[in-house]
């Protein structure tokens, strides 16, 4: 659907609170296609619709749109950890948080940091929501950035279900690409070097369909180290 069809749509239907998902999800495809700026700008015009709407996310989830996006280009010294921190110690969601905070934490190269977080996450029952799925996610990357494989068959064994899928958060307000890719570095931790080639040409593909061009250049750099001489490397 066109996005002046939706915008009719919900005013047909008098429901505003949906008006404004209708930018979200631009955000997040434009995002995910590496188009920052479009992106952001689309974030900001979602946060004025959904605040004028009186929608509770209208605030969260566009920030949740900037914040993917940072972890996608691996900005991790520009991400706000106050925010996150704020996340994990006022929000109903807070235990989703924990994973991204690990991930985060890690790749600065806060490895105590890193690791307490990360066995805090994973000591924890992970209620099955709609944040579930990119936890384990964010979890996988934190133990692949540790190179921590003392997660990785929980890890492993919870993510295999969802080969061929995107690690979404939320509303699919953010996405982490195809989960294949998470499978992957999980298998190299594992020692399992056949699977995690396999795993990482199922993400390749699947981000090149689903427009995650980001996380598809990610999973080819992670091939890359483990078969520099794999044709999908080129």
């Amino acid at each position: 659907m066109l996005s002046h069809e939706c915008f009719e749509l919900a005013d047909e239907l008098r429901l505003p609170a949906f008006r404004w998902y209708t930018p979200l999800w631009a955000a997040v495809d434009a995002m995910l296609a590496g188009r920052y700026d479009e992106a952001h700008r689309l974030a900001d015009e979602a946060e004025a619709a959904g605040v004028r709407a009186g929608d509770r996310n209208g605030t969260l989830f566009p920030a949740m749109v900037r914040f993917c996006g940072q972890l996608q280009r691996e900005e991790f010294d520009k991400i706000p950890l106050d925010f996150v921190e704020a996340k994990i110690a006022t929000s109903p969601a807070g235990p989703a948080y924990r994973g991204s905070y690990a991930w985060i934490l890690a790749a600065l190269g806060d490895r105590e940091r890193a690791r307490a977080q990360l066995a805090t996450a994973m000591s924890h029952p992970h209620a099955f929501d709609a944040n579930w799925l990119s936890l384990q996610a964010e979890c996988a990357e934190a133990s692949v950035l540790l190179d921590d494989a003392t997660y990785a068959p929980t890890l492993y064994e919870r993510l295999t279900p969802y080969a061929g899928r995107p690690a979404t958060a939320g509303r699919a307000a953010s996405s982490y690409g195809a989960v294949d890719r998470a499978l992957g570095g999980l298998a190299a931790l594992l020692g399992r070097h056949d699977d995690a080639v396999r795993h990482l040409h199922d993400a390749i593909r699947l981000d090149d369909a689903l427009g995650c061009v980001v996380w598809r250049a990610h999973a080819k750099r992670r091939l890359a180290r483990l078969a520099p001489a794999d044709p999908l490397v080129a």
